[in-house]
């Protein structure tokens, strides 16, 4: 019986494919979410102990972290940590980050794969965005819709893939369907990877993500009235004419908008609404 909204993998193919994706390299590190029985751990391992990597588990279900220490006992670079994987996560790569520059701390180097219950795949990319080390790779497998969102572009953009692009490349790379796991799920699922990209956009992470939360909250409505309506001390007039300085109609809707046009009205947001600098 599935615990924790988990359904097992039972194809066997699909844990070299993963780990074929997660492009493992010499000494990686690497933090799975959710071993489960550990069909991906095994495969992972088998790799990471060629190249002098590490792993560490992040299981929620005491009895199944258990049975995996206890069944991988004489793997030296495998730990399991038990607990919720959106609290563990940023402690154990985030630890005493007190500033924005990474680039000045030590922070590990790592990589993320895990089979994400549907539960918590939103919860989940929402804690990568907020990371400020974030993984180098990232390969999991959700829930069929959820990966078409993810990896939305205009005109099907939505909050989930304008907040996710903004640091990372998604790519579908494998269709799943309820007959590879037990107990059978009642959606289909896909294996998306996730490459942390090194694009420099001229907006601060915070002013992007708040202009996401106001333009995507109502999607069916236009930009410019998610603007006014959640904006600064500004008319609809002063909104349109902003819009239109970087050549966006004010009727276009959230849905229709690429990661550079939401970084452009982030700027638009948080210029002062009375001397416009």
């Amino acid at each position: 019986m599935a615990k924790l909204g988990q359904h097992f993998l039972i194809r066997k193919d699909v844990p070299q494919k993963i780990v074929a994706a997660l492009e493992l390299g010499k000494g990686d590190f690497v933090i799975e979410i959710g071993p489960g029985h550990g069909e991906l751990t095994l495969s992972l391992l088998w790799g990471l102990d060629k190249l002098g990597g590490k792993l560490v588990a992040i299981e929620k279900d005491a009895g199944l972290a258990k049975d995996l220490m206890d069944k991988l006992s004489g793997h030296k670079n495998f730990s399991v940590k038990i607990g919720d994987a959106l609290k563990i996560l940023p402690a154990l790569v985030d630890a005493n980050v007190r500033t924005s520059d990474v680039r000045t701390l030590r922070l590990p180097k790592y990589k993320l794969v895990g089979n994400l219950p549907y539960y918590i795949s939103g919860y989940f990319f929402r804690t990568i965005s907020e990371l400020k080390n974030k993984p180098r790779k990232t390969v999991v497998m959700i829930q069929r819709e959820v990966g078409e969102r993810l990896s939305a572009k205009p005109p099907r953009m939505n909050r989930l893939a304008a907040s996710v692009q903004f640091w990372g490349e998604p790519e579908i790379i494998m269709n799943l369907g309820s007959k590879d796991f037990r107990p059978a799920p009642k959606v289909d699922s896909v294996v998306v990877v996730l490459t942390t990209h090194n694009k420099k956009f001229s907006v601060e992470e915070d002013a992007y993500y708040e202009t996401v939360r106001k333009i995507f909250r109502q999607p069916r409505k236009n930009i410019l009235n998610n603007l006014f309506e959640r904006g600064k001390s500004l008319s609809k007039a002063e909104w349109a004419e902003r819009l239109a300085g970087i050549n966006l109609d004010p009727e276009i809707r959230p849905q229709n908008l690429g990661i550079e046009q939401i970084c452009a009205i982030a700027k638009l947001a948080n210029r002062d609404p009375v001397t416009g600098a």
